[in-house]
C-alpha cells in the first residue's frame, strides 16, 4: 500500500473499483509514489484497467513508469493540467509501451508536433482527438491513414497547418471513418470535402465550422453520397446557404444535430 493525498490508503482493491480512471491517482503522483503504484500493476487483470488519464503529476517519469508497468491500457486521456507540459517524447513513450492503445486523447497540447510514432507503433487505434494540436500538419494526416486502417473517429480541429492532401490521403486509406472534425482548418477547401463524400459512406458526424472555403455544391453532393449522417456542423461557414441546409435535411432523414449560422 501506498500514502495518497488526504493520507488515504491505496490499496489493489481501490484500483480495481476505480477501473483506473486515474482521476485520483495520477493528479498527486510524485516519482515515489508512482513507483509504488505501477508495481500494482502487474497483479491487475487486462479487462480491469483500460482507461488511464494523465494529469500534470504523471508528465515525464510517470508516464513513462504507468505505461511500461501496463502496456494492456486502450485508452490515454491528457487532462487539461498537463496540456502545457505534454512532449513528443511524452508521446513516444506512449507509443513505445501502449502497442494496444484504441483511443487517445492530446487535445490542446499544443507541443506536439507530429504522430509518427504513435501511429506506426499503435496500429489498433479507433480514434484520435487532436483538437488545437495546431503544429500538427499533412505528415500526421498521412502517417494516420497508412498505419491505423481502423480509425473511426478523428478530431483535429484548429489545426490550421492541415490541408486537403491531409485530408483527402486520410479518408482514401481509413474507410470506417464515422466521425470527422476539421473545424477551424481554414486551409481546407471543397476538394477535401469531395474526397470524403466519396470515400466515407458510414459518416455519421462531421464539423466543418468556419471552414469558411467550403461552398455549396460540395457540401450538397455530401448530403448525397453520406445519408447516414446524424450530426453536422457549419457554424461560420460563410459560403454555405438554407438552400445546402435544406437539401442536408431532405436527403439525410437520420440528422438529429445540425448547426449553421449566416
Amino acid at each position: 500500500m501506498c500514502m495518497v493525498k488526504n493520507n488515504t490508503m491505496l490499496t489493489l482493491d481501490n484500483i480495481i473499483s476505480n477501473h483506473l480512471s486515474f482521476r485520483n491517482i495520477v493528479k498527486f503522483l510524485d516519482t515515489e509514489t508512482t513507483l509504488r503504484v505501477s508495481k500494482f500493476w502487474a497483479r491487475v487483470k487486462t479487462d480491469q484497467i483500460a482507461s488511464v488519464r494523465f494529469l500534470r503529476g504523471a508528465s515525464g517519469f510517470g508516464i513513462e513508469l504507468v505505461t511500461r508497468s501496463y502496456p494492456g491500457i486502450e485508452r490515454i486521456v491528457i487532462d487539461e493540467k498537463l496540456w502545457h507540459y505534454l512532449r513528443d517524447e511524452d508521446i513516444e513513450v506512449i507509443a513505445n509501451n501502449c502497442r494496444q492503445l484504441k483511443k487517445i486523447d492530446i487535445a490542446n497540447c499544443g507541443d506536439i508536433t507530429n504522430l509518427s510514432n504513435l501511429t506506426r507503433k499503435c496500429e489498433e487505434l479507433t480514434d484520435i482527438k487532436a483538437r488545437g494540436c495546431y503544429q500538427l500538419t499533412d505528415d500526421s494526416m498521412k502517417d494516420i491513414a497508412n498505419n491505423c486502417s481502423a480509425l473511426k473517429h478523428l478530431d483535429v480541429a484548429y489545426c490550421d497547418e492541415i490541408t486537403d492532401i491531409g485530408v483527402v490521403s486520410l479518408v482514401d486509406k481509413c474507410p470506417t471513418l464515422t466521425a470527422i472534425n476539421v473545424s477551424g482548418c481554414n486551409r481546407i477547401t471543397d476538394s477535401a470535402i469531395l474526397a470524403i463524400a466519396e470515400d466515407c459512406p458510414n459518416l455519421t458526424t462531421l464539423s466543418l465550422a468556419e471552414c469558411i472555403r467550403v461552398t455549396d455544391p460540395v457540401v450538397e453532393k455530401l448530403a448525397n453520397k453520406c445519408e447516414l449522417l446524424k450530426s453536422i456542423y457549419l457554424r461560420g461557414c460563410t459560403n454555405m446557404s438554407t438552400t445546402t441546409i435544406a437539401t442536408i435535411t431532405e436527403k439525410c432523414k437520420g440528422i438529429t444535430k445540425l448547426s449553421y449560422t449566416m
